[in-house]
């Protein structure tokens, strides 16, 4: 997963609005000083907080975080020596990162320090639930992406089939599975984890931005 992909990335994600979203997400920490980056990917939320935090991220791809402008560690977050770290005044996972590591193998392990915040955007159970993935085709310029939900009656897990297709033949494909929350289970794991959920806030589609404090 992010193997090939990793190559389009940039190019698939050029609207996305990197700046506002990295703005939103530091004010809402109460302006760290220290933070860790989950799954960074290339860095384009990072290179915004850097210019006010010291930033490091740990991302699974070394293709992916080639070009990120801070300190990065190669690892999947789930399983991830969080302990080799000093501890961080916020922790972020940006762009769904949690929908692809599930939550419960790391939450506890984050190293953040009493009262720091971890914050994150997810995909809202309920809001998936009532409105499934679809079959879908995006265009990039020079590229096409097909996105194909692939296996039914798996949830909260998305099963999707990303295709890059370049003059109407397929380069290649990767298996994508996606994972979405309930609130209340987020609430219950924050809890049992050591966390306490301070606010929400629904966005139009399925995301949900979560903000939990360690207590």
């Amino acid at each position: 997963m992010f193997k090939e992909y990793a190559k389009y990335y940039d190019l698939i994600y050029a609207d996305k609005p990197y700046k506002e979203e990295a703005d939103f997400v530091y004010k809402w920490a109460g302006n760290p000083k220290t933070i860790l980056e989950l799954g960074g990917g290339t860095g384009k939320h990072a290179k915004h907080w850097i210019k006010k935090a010291h930033v490091e991220g740990v991302e699974q791809s070394w293709r992916m975080c080639q070009g990120s402008p801070c300190v990065m560690h190669i690892g999947d977050i789930r399983y991830f020596d969080y302990y080799t770290l000093k501890k961080f005044d916020a922790v972020f996972a940006m762009f769904n990162v949690v929908g692809y590591a599930d939550l419960i193998y790391y939450l506890e392990r984050l190293p953040l320090k009493k009262g720091g915040y971890f914050i994150f955007d997810c995909w809202d159970s309920s809001v998936v639930e009532s409105q499934p993935p679809e079959y879908y085709t995006s265009n990039f310029g020079s590229i096409d992406r097909v996105v194909n939900p692939t296996i039914k009656d798996y949830f909260p897990y998305q099963r999707l089939e990303i295709t890059i297709v370049k003059d109407h033949k397929p380069l290649f494909s990767e298996i994508h599975i996606v994972r979405s929350y309930y609130l209340d289970e987020i609430t219950t794991l924050a809890k049992c984890c050591g966390y306490e959920l301070v606010e929400f806030k629904n966005k139009p589609g399925w995301v949900t931005w979560i903000k939990l404090r360690k207590m």
